[in-house]
């Protein structure tokens, strides 16, 4: 791993360390948590729409995530206020819920 991680991209880094790190420190207990991979979460507030596609995503649920406790995702800009905002949300609900606050 050593010799090839300097010719690694972004997505090879996920793929190839970071989330079979992920898994091996992190036993999947549903309902009490699970790893998620590229979903779609939001919230709405009043009349506001946050929303963002997360990469991976540490939460309770079965087939889909609940309550966020950590997750890891890559900043995306986009010319979206919404998107930008959901991103922001998905970052800060992350530590807000995190049970080690």
């Amino acid at each position: 791993m050593l010799n090839k991680v300097d010719n690694w991209n972004e997505e090879e880094l996920k793929v190839k360390f970071i989330v079979p790190l992920l898994d091996l420190l992190i036993v999947d207990k549903p309902p009490l948590y699970k790893s998620f991979l590229d979903r779609n979460v939001g919230i709405e507030i009043g009349d506001i729409k946050l929303s963002g596609r997360i990469d991976w995503l540490l939460a309770t649920g079965k087939k889909r995530p609940d309550t966020p406790f950590f997750m890891l995702h890559e900043y995306k800009p986009s010319a979206s206020k919404t998107t930008l905002l959901g991103n922001y949300w998905l970052r800060w609900s992350a530590k807000l819920l995190s049970p080690n606050k």
